[in-house]
Parts: structure tokens; sequence; C-alpha cells
């Protein structure tokens, strides 16, 4: 059983594929792309569907589950977007397979794999690094820096505190530089990551 996690936004997305031997992982960002939101829609989904087509037609070697993170209802501008984007390839996977891709909120997919659900993005890089053992290497003192930003942030994320609330400000911009840099040094961004955790999260 072939697992595809798609970790789909209006301009970013994650693709990760499971087979019985190997794990690939690939993510696009279009966030340079200036075209009207149905351009951007149409060039999104055909990057998805050069990404996933191998594994999703009648010709594929072995059966697959599709996994889509669902679409978080909170505060995004570009919301509408996202819906958007996710309708398309929907449509699409629709026609070519016959088959329902699995829709799981990120909170589920991390508790499937005894994530926090609260992880920063890099949390779930080194996650997915570590059970994978991809990547290049990480310098052991980042690592622990990484860490240790990691459990700050867990210590004092729901603090009522005057004081942790403007700090809890500083480590997020630590943490999304952090999240940064380990995709420099791996190769894995937090899309493709977010998109692994998905796949791990299937329902077979």
């Amino acid at each position: 059983m072939i697992k595809i996690g798609l970790d789909l936004a209006y301009r970013s997305c994650g693709v990760a594929v499971i087979t019985e031997d190997k794990l690939l992982y690939t993510s696009n960002d279009l966030s340079k792309d200036k075209e009207h939101c149905s351009i951007v829609i149409h060039h999104m989904t055909e990057w998805v569907f050069k990404q996933i087509q191998p594994y999703i037609s009648l010709g594929a070697t072995s059966d697959h589950i599709l996994v889509m993170e669902d679409i978080f209802k909170g505060r995004w501008e570009t919301l509408k977007n996202i819906a958007r984007v996710q309708g398309a390839v929907m449509d699409r996977y629709i026609s070519i397979t016959g088959k329902q891709p699995q829709l799981i909120d990120a909170v589920t997919a991390r508790n499937r794999v005894n994530l926090s659900p609260q992880s920063p993005k890099v949390a779930i890089q080194l996650w997915a690094l570590d059970t994978f053992k991809i990547g290049k290497t990480i310098d052991k003192v980042y690592l622990k820096k990484i860490n240790e930003t990691i459990e700050t942030y867990h210590s004092i994320k729901n603090s009522k505190k005057k004081n942790d609330r403007n700090r809890i400000k500083l480590i997020e911009k630590d943490l999304d530089s952090q999240t940064l840099k380990l995709a420099q040094l791996t190769g894995l961004d937090n899309h493709a990551a977010d998109a692994i955790i998905l796949s791990m999260g299937a329902e077979v």
C-alpha cells in the first residue's frame, strides 16, 4: 500500500510518498507567483499531479491512499484560495481515480504519530528526520540549541504572565529561523515534513 501525504495550501505544498521500501518527499513554493489566483491554483494543481501521477494511475504497481490536510478555519486571509486549490486537486483526483482522499486535520495527524498537537514546525522536521533517518547530519551543538528552544516554547506557550507572552514572540521568531535553517541544512522543509506526518496518519 502506497501512502501519499499532501500538505496543501494556496501558494505552498508538501508531498510525501511512502512505499514499502522508501520515502520520497518534495515541496513547492509559489509565493513569488504574482498571477491571478486562478492561475496560481492551476500551476499548483499541475505541479501536485506531476508528483503523484505515477502512484495513482491505473498502471501503478500498488494500491494507494491519498491523505490531504483538512482546512483549518482560522484567521487566514487566504482561506478562500486554500479552499479553491484543495477543491481543484480533489476534483481532478476523483476524476482520475474514482476514489476519495482522506481528510485529516493537523492535530489528528500529529496525535497519530505521538507528537504534541502544539509542536512547532521545526519539531516536526526533527521528528521526520529522526524517524526516517533522512537528510544530512545536523551539528550536535545546533541540534541541542533547537531542542532547547522547543522545550522553552512548550514550557511557556500557555502562560498568562505578561513577561512570558512577550518572550514567546521572540521564541517564535527563533523557531521560524531554525525551521528555515534546518531546511537549508537537511533538504527537508516544513511543508514536506507536514506531508510526511499526514501520510503516516493515513487510515489503512
